[in-house]
Parts: C-alpha cells; sequence; structure tokens
C-alpha cells in the first residue's frame, strides 16, 4: 500500500490530509487518515478530550496525526503523553511543558519559517522537524474541466498548472469524486471537511503527468492539457469530480468541480 501524506497550508478543524489505500476490486481510492485537531475551544489542558475534535486525547496509537491549530488557547500537557506526528499550521505553536514531556515518534511537520516551538528539557523528537517555507500554490489560466463519459467511466480533461518553485513536470495531480452534492468538492475546505453524507474521497491518487498510458493514469492530451478516465463507476448515475494540483512542498489547488453523468 502506497501511502502519501498531504498539508494543505490552512488546516481547519476537519481532517484534511489523506491516505491512499486500496478498496475491494474496484479503482484505487483514498480516505481521510485519522487526525485530532485541537480546537482552542475549551481550556489549556492538553489532556482534555473536549479540546480536541476526535473528543479523545492523543496518544501513540491514535491518531496518526496531531494538529496544533492556532488560538487563544495554547495547549499545556497535565501528564506525560506521546504522539505519533504533529503538525503546526501557520500561526499554530507549541511549548513543552517541564513537568509534563511529550514525545513524537514520527515527525513535527512545522508550516511556519519562524521560531514557534518551545523544545526546553521535555520534547522527545525520534525524527525530525520539517520546515515549510513555500507556501504558494501552483496556478493554472483555466480551472475549467471537460467531461465526458463512456458506458461506467468519465473521462476528465483539464489544463496543466504551473508554479513559482515546481518544475510544472514535476506538479502532481489527484481527482476526488462525490456523488452526493458538487458543494462537497468545490473547495478544498469542503473536501477536507467531508461532511456526512458527502463521502468525497481521492479516486485518482496523487501523480506526474505521464506522457503516455490509458484509464486511471494521468496522461498528456496535447498541448498544455492532460485527461483521466475515472473508471469502474456505477451506470446510470451522477457523480462529482474536482481536479487537485499540488506542488513540490505539497501546496494544494483545486480546480473547477464539474458533474457527470455515467451510461447504461
Amino acid at each position: 500500500m502506497e501511502t502519501m501524506f498531504l498539508i494543505p497550508a490552512i488546516i481547519n478543524n476537519h481532517a484534511s490530509l489523506y491516505e491512499n489505500s486500496i478498496i475491494g476490486s474496484g479503482p484505487t481510492r483514498s480516505e481521510f487518515v485519522s487526525v485530532n485537531n485541537w480546537l482552542n475551544t475549551n481550556t489549556n489542558d492538553w489532556n482534555d478530550p473536549m479540546n480536541w475534535s476526535g473528543q479523545f486525547v492523543p496518544t501513540i496509537n491514535n491518531p496518526g496525526f496531531v494538529v496544533i491549530n492556532p488560538g487563544i488557547r495554547k495547549p499545556e500537557l497535565s501528564a506525560a503523553s506521546s504522539v505519533n506526528n504533529l503538525v503546526l499550521p501557520i500561526g499554530g505553536s507549541y511549548q513543552a511543558s517541564t513537568n509534563s514531556p511529550l514525545i513524537v515518534h514520527g515527525k513535527i511537520f512545522n508550516q511556519s519559517d519562524e521560531l514557534n516551538i518551545d523544545i526546553g528539557n521535555s520534547l522527545t523528537i525520534y525524527s525530525s522537524i520539517d520546515f515549510k517555507t513555500d507556501r504558494v500554490v501552483p496556478e493554472s489560466s483555466n480551472y475549467s474541466i471537460s467531461v465526458s463519459s463512456s458506458g461506467s467511466s468519465i473521462n476528465l480533461n483539464f489544463y496543466l498548472a504551473a508554479d513559482d518553485q515546481s518544475l510544472t513536470s514535476n506538479l502532481q495531480y489527484a481527482v476526488v469524486i462525490s456523488s452526493y452534492s458538487i458543494n462537497c468538492v468545490d473547495t478544498l475546505s469542503h473536501i477536507a471537511g467531508n461532511i456526512t453524507p458527502c463521502d468525497a474521497r481521492l479516486v485518482i491518487p496523487f501523480q506526474a503527468v505521464s506522457g503516455s498510458g490509458i484509464g486511471e493514469t494521468i496522461r498528456s492530451a496535447g498541448g498544455n492539457y492532460a485527461e483521466v478516465d475515472v473508471e469502474v463507476l456505477d451506470s446510470n448515475e451522477t457523480y462529482y469530480f474536482n481536479v487537485l494540483v499540488k506542488d513540490g512542498e505539497n501546496n494544494i489547488r483545486v480546480y473547477q468541480a464539474v458533474e457527470g453523468n455515467t451510461g447504461g
């Protein structure tokens, strides 16, 4: 199973990291991985379950990522804790507690290029701190997506994007799908929020544009265009799609969501 984690420049109180996985015999799909967000709404106590979006205190076993969102309340540990990965969005910070140490068994993903981590003598990191300084999302001169159908597959055709730091050939694209509403996939926050009953998911995982290929390979369609087929869909159904593009620093841009209908 290939796993790919994406950290948008702004993380809200919903899961916004993705994990690619194979589901059954259908196409490759992606579900949101386990994320617990610091809500800044109750107290400063890290060990208070009501301060977390998942309503449980993060541990080494759950979730995969702990996100410290910016706000008026900064988390303070009242007991020693261990987590997998710690994410600090822009404006977020962490101050270690002298009496209650925190152990990060994976990485700290720091989206600021400023010093916002007070380590002291009670923060142990078993991997590394990743500082993110590129926050400019890729741009396209045309965000529209053309749709055509053939039986139980939908073909999407779109204009390629460019970036200020990543080479155009290094940009990666993915397709997100929902069968409920176009509003489920029209913005990054709606996709990340995935409010029931949207069931928004990545049906085509992130990949660079290939020079050739068929089916679910994102490939050149001539000129500055690319195309991909979303296959093994239900017949006579309406689906809603959007294309995501990300650069080398995981800055993500969404295109304009579209509707597609499969045949009989």
